[in-house]
């Protein structure tokens, strides 16, 4: 099993320690089915037709080439309906991991029956940090409040490697 994961539950903000994201099911995430950076020493991986994976460029042009890449994938798999949340999600986390983090930057997306779980990894070793949002003056650090808010949970770690893994789950409609 992976090791914990920090979750925030957007609706209270509260910290927990999980590896199941709200609104995924251990079935939607089995073993077999999750993201390489997930799966420790497992080799087999999921369908080629629910999971993709990019290396995206190192520097400032990662957020608008993850966008494409998002979006053609999601109209391939049939979620036009969402897109505009998912791209917003994909920009903000590759753009921190542009600004913040050191290549390689890697994007994951998965579909499951229920849920999009999608996840962001780069090697710049910074965990994301919030601010207070009390503090209207703050320009910076809004961005994991609004994914909070999007999401159906969101979480990061430090991998062994040294990377940072930021993730999120998505409850897809009803189809």
């Amino acid at each position: 099993m992976p090791a914990p994961c920090v979750t925030r539950l957007p609706s209270t903000g509260a910290r927990r320690r999980t590896c199941t994201p709200v609104g995924c099911t251990r079935r939607d995430l089995a073993p077999s089915s999750l993201p390489l950076s997930k799966r420790g020493s497992m080799t087999r991986r999921p369908s080629g037709d629910s999971f993709r994976t990019w290396d995206l460029p190192p520097d400032l042009r990662a957020p608008a080439v993850a966008r494409d890449l998002t979006r053609k994938t999601l109209a391939d798999w049939g979620l036009d309906a969402v897109a505009d949340d998912i791209l917003l999600v994909v920009s903000e986390l590759v753009t921190n991991a542009a600004v913040h983090g050191a290549p390689p930057i890697r994007l994951q997306l998965r579909l499951g029956p229920d849920c999009l779980y999608g996840s962001v990894v780069d090697h710049g070793g910074i965990l994301p940090r919030r601010v207070n949002m009390q503090d209207d003056m703050t320009e910076h650090g809004r961005g994991l409040a609004l994914i909070s808010t999007i999401t159906t949970s969101a979480g990061w770690k430090h991998t062994p490697a040294g990377a940072t893994h930021v993730w999120f789950t998505y409850r897809l409609p009803r189809r």
